[in-house]
């Protein structure tokens, strides 16, 4: 399954030693032992692996276009595996990054804390990316006022005039910045522009460009670099929740929007293997062409060499129609994303209004069973049962809410006190935890409307059973 897509151009600076280099840098800094393969000793070859214990590193030159291509994968202890690409091309001075994983129920839900990859923050501190059109390609925010009006101009009225989102943040009244800039810049390097107004006072021209003159919570504005994709504006309120929940949103859209977009399939591991192969099958069909030339004149002397090329050829296509076959899978897979994605701009049955997802499908989920349990209480063979079967019938649920319903009646069945397992499994399902006195006080998903209690200590055995039924009748 596609986690994150990006390409970007690089500059004559870095040549194909250097990437191969950054890459060993990339591997051996890792923070995580178990991702490390230590003791690297490169000589320069351009197609190698090395391995060690659940990791290895590929590295495959495709010569004949002068590309580079580098494969990092780490298969985790329950078979999960885990793949990051970087691919650089060094005729049109261009590079793709894309990781992977292999699919799974929990790999729909974006990880809160993801990050763009450490590797393209290598690349910028080494000064190797091109700008975007003349914005520089950073892991920071960058501050503009109205002297930057023509760069704001054109990401505003200009759709396609930049390969990468542009992320524009104004300030409230309080000439604050509504978010932590530096973090969202830092999350998304390599996949979007952060540009930050430098102060109210000297961006007075610029909201005229919005289409609104005053923005007193402060806003932040998506411009995508495709007309498919309509822009997004983020209005933020007070709470502390809010600001936190609307950041990964931000970040949500941009790491979606790239997975979304094709990506080169010579900017792309895969794509680069299933070349070499080409390549390879190519080189061996003119051999078996010249060998026939020769069989004809020696048809006695060259048997042997026949049935070991066939074999050899048998081996290549094989291998070819088994990457043709992955290539395919891997579209069928984009194709499905991209007819999401465009289905959501499509006018809907319901129009939906100012609440928003605190997980992907979650107002979709809540709805559905909403409807499932209208139908149950319905005349069967009246007009309201057959339009809420229909309904129901042809909008598939995941089911995440029951799942989430089902694990926290498990993580509370028999609670005594909150240990540190319960702690966490409730931060994973969306709680902020704190300690008031003799109760916990939890807060879903930042939002103060949806605040419950759960004692520190459990009076009896029921406790924990109650507490998960008013969980699940609250927010699930």
């Amino acid at each position: 399954m596609l986690l994150f897509s990006t390409s970007f151009g690089f500059t004559s600076d870095m040549s194909p030693d250097n990437f191969l280099r950054l890459v060993i840098e990339w591997n051996e800094s890792s923070q995580y032992e178990e991702n490390r393969i230590p003791g690297i000793q490169w000589n320069g070859e351009r197609t190698i692996q090395f391995s060690h214990n659940m990791v290895s590193l590929s590295f495959l030159e495709y010569a004949g276009r002068n590309i580079q291509a580098v494969r990092y994968v780490k298969t985790t202890e329950d078979g999960v595996v885990w793949n990051s690409d970087f691919v650089a091309d060094f005729n049109t001075k261009r590079i793709g990054i894309q990781l992977d994983r292999t699919f799974s129920e929990d790999g729909l839900v974006m990880n809160a804390k993801f990050s763009t990859p450490y590797f393209i923050s290598m690349l910028i501190a080494k000064g190797y990316l091109c700008p975007d059109q003349g914005i520089p390609v950073l892991r920071a925010p960058i501050s503009v006022c109205d002297d930057d009006l023509p760069m704001i101009r054109r990401a505003v009225n200009e759709t396609s005039s930049y390969r990468l989102p542009v992320v524009v943040v104004t300030r409230d009244n309080a000439d604050a910045e509504p978010l932590d800039t530096a973090w969202l810049a830092s999350r998304v390097k390599g996949a979007a522009h952060v540009l930050v107004e430098q102060s109210a006072e000297q961006c007075k021209e610029l909201h005229t460009l919005y289409g609104k003159t005053e923005e007193p919570c402060g806003a932040v504005r998506i411009y995508f670099p495709s007309e498919t994709v309509p822009r997004r504006k983020y209005t933020y309120r007070s709470q502390a929740g809010d600001r936190e929940m609307r950041l990964e949103h931000i970040v949500r859209d941009i790491i979606h929007y790239g997975i979304a977009q094709r990506l080169d399939s010579l900017l792309t591991w895969e794509g680069v293997r299933s070349a070499v192969i080409r390549e390879e099958l190519s080189k061996q069909i003119s051999i078996r062409e010249a060998s026939e030339t020769a069989r004809r004149k020696a048809e006695n002397e060259v048997d042997s060499v026949y049935e070991t090329m066939d074999e050899e050829l048998r081996t290549l296509e094989q291998r070819v129609q088994e990457l043709t076959n992955v290539n395919n899978a891997l579209l069928q897979e984009i194709r499905g994303l991209r007819t999401k994605y465009a289905a959501t701009e499509n006018t809907p049955l319901i129009v939906s209004g100012d609440e928003e997802d605190y997980y992907p499908g979650e107002v979709r989920d809540l709805l559905l069973e909403i409807l499932a349990d209208a139908m149950n209480r319905q005349q069967p063979g009246s007009r309201r049962a057959d339009i809420l079967a229909d309904i129901l019938q042809n909008n598939a649920s995941l089911g995440m809410s029951g799942e989430k319903r089902e694990r926290i009646k498990n993580l509370l069945r028999g609670y005594r006190t909150m240990t540190s397992v319960i702690r966490q499994e409730l931060y994973d399902l969306g709680f902020g935890i704190s300690e008031e006195g003799r109760h916990y006080k939890l807060v879903y998903y930042g939002d103060s409307r949806y605040t419950l209690t759960m004692a520190c200590t459990a009076s009896d055995n029921r406790s924990g059973q109650n507490a998960a039924a008013e969980i699940a009748r609250k927010v699930l």
